[in-house]
């Protein structure tokens, strides 16, 4: 399909992909080192920076491994398009080693090849309409619940500070209905820190964060526990 659709006489060789110049071991994790240019917390606004000097595709090279990044979404949709019965997406390389090593199997968001198969085949009855009609008025009610949230949670100016936490409440609360299929009321206001939701909550805040960061960050943990490698460590 590929081949149909693009003519290879337009095709670049890899090493020609717009790229900065990247430092030994560490790549380009200097760009978002505390007094780099970009900050962790911000990484969309990075790229967006970055495709105003490089152009919409560009390379970053990122614990040891090279990214190749496109802003085009016909990029996307054609290798969508074309990725055949077993896709190969970038893993989390710290994240798979603790699952592969603690779990011996790394799961299906960071997982290729027929494991990953083996894993999608496992939810995709989830994705049926008829299985997604039944949780629809729960999701209602749910999505009612965050709008009194927000209500509850705005400040002065009528603005929701913070707003990643408050969605990862309502994405936990959606979720929950769900798979386990019991209701993590994490919309509550009289919850203390010990409430089983409040410390689903604050794992899967560290998990995304020790995910994204060991990504980013230089890859020591490789050789050491680094604070962000225990820290997705600690949130399983």
């Amino acid at each position: 399909w590929l081949t149909k659709s693009f003519s290879t006489a337009k095709v670049k060789p890899y090493d020609e992909i717009p790229t900065f110049p990247k430092w030994p071991f560490l790549g380009h994790a200097y760009l978002f080192f505390p007094n780099g240019k970009y900050k962790l917390e911000r990484l969309g606004d990075a790229i967006l920076d970055l495709s105003r000097t490089l152009g919409n595709i560009f390379k970053l090279n990122l614990n040891g491994d090279d990214l190749v990044v496109s802003l085009n979404p016909d990029d996307a949709r054609s290798m969508y398009a074309a990725e055949g019965k077993l896709p190969y997406r970038p893993s989390f390389p710290a994240l798979a080693n603790y699952r592969k090593n603690t779990f011996g199997s790394i799961g299906v968001v960071p997982g290729n090849g027929a494991e990953w198969l083996y894993y999608r085949k496992a939810v995709l009855p989830l994705l049926k309409s008829n299985i997604v009609v039944t949780y629809a008025e729960d999701h209602k009610l749910i999505a009612s619940r965050f709008v009194d949230y927000i209500r509850r949670n705005r400040g002065r100016s009528n603005e929701l500070n913070d707003v990643f936490n408050h969605l990862l409440e309502f994405a936990i609360e959606a979720t929950s209905i769900t798979c386990p299929g019991v209701l993590f009321n994490c919309l509550d206001e009289s919850l203390d820190k010990s409430d089983v939701s409040n410390v689903i909550t604050k794992a899967s805040v560290d998990f995304m964060e020790g995910m994204y960061r060991t990504l980013v960050e230089p890859p020591f943990w490789k050789m050491w526990k680094t604070k962000s490698y225990r820290r997705l460590e600690q949130s399983h």
